[in-house]
């Protein structure tokens, strides 16, 4: 693929007085114009979100903004993938009032995970947008539901599907999640912008099913994503900035 600028565009933007280092700097603009000003890509960038969560009547139970990391280095956990960091701005308020919690089959109890920051991976290539959705704090029903998934050269109309397993340490959702993706347009409108809609379900084999209705932008990522999660709460996901 062309790059957007090539090495002499960026080498002629730095100053003469540099000398020998001109070309050391001018790779590594090279390097940051690859992941950043493709136009096309999250790689490198950052958003916040404003997250509200509603009960199963559509009563708002707590709202809090997490900003988004796209990184640009692999994610230790699994090198495929790049970093992706949510940082959230409340661990205990939304926790508390939804009295989330779980029971495992053998009797264990479920340990919530209050964090403040979570690390997991993502990938965006020229084929496909895809990234963990949060799964700590009150969020964690997510890991069942369909991840944000685009199959960039799907065609409109199309199906496809995804699958996960939780391990056992998910305790009652343990169990291969398998959702089914359809694009329904390429040009809809949400936050005043066009984007990409796409609907899917996901199917558990124990526990209720869960949908997502995701507005997508190939330019900045996830626009907007509305859940209706198992445990039959309502996340609303939309982008601040």
């Amino acid at each position: 693929m062309k790059q957007p600028y090539s090495h002499d565009h960026c080498e002629r933007r730095i100053p003469r007085h540099l000398g020998a280092h001109k070309c050391l700097i001018a790779a590594g603009l090279v390097l940051l114009c690859s992941h950043t000003c493709l136009g096309q890509r999250t790689v490198g960038n950052t958003a916040t979100y404003r997250v509200t969560t509603y009960d199963s009547l559509g009563a708002m139970l707590c709202q809090e903004d997490v900003k988004v990391v796209f990184g640009l280095l692999p994610w230790q956990s699994d090198k495929t993938q790049n970093t992706l960091i949510y940082e959230y701005d409340s661990t205990n308020a939304c926790i508390d009032m939804l009295r989330l919690g779980a029971v495992c089959p053998e009797g264990r109890r479920f340990e919530l995970l209050r964090m403040s920051e979570e690390e997991t991976g993502y990938r965006d290539n020229d084929s496909v947008f895809w990234m963990h959705p949060m799964r700590a704090n009150q969020f964690w029903f997510m890991e069942i539901a369909p991840f944000p998934y685009i199959l960039k050269k799907q065609p409109v109309g199309k199906s496809y599907s995804y699958g996960v397993q939780p391990t056992p340490e998910w305790c009652e959702l343990a169990g291969k999640a398998v959702s089914r993706y359809t694009i329904l347009t390429k040009s809809a409108r949400i936050l005043s912008q066009k984007a990409w809609l796409v609907v899917a379900t996901s199917m558990h084999p124990t526990q209720p099913s869960s949908t997502l209705v995701l507005y997508y932008s190939p330019r900045k990522g996830p626009l907007a994503m509305y859940y209706m999660l198992a445990n039959r709460t309502n996340v609303w996901i939309e982008r601040k900035d």
